[in-house]
């Protein structure tokens, strides 16, 4: 899977509030 953002930590590292930052997009 290619990362939506240009600079976006592993999966792993995805925390609830990163995810929450993502779907903004």
């Amino acid at each position: 899977m290619a990362p939506l953002l240009p600079h976006i930590p592993p999966l792993d590292a995805l925390t609830d509030e990163d995810l929450e930052s993502i779907q903004e997009i």
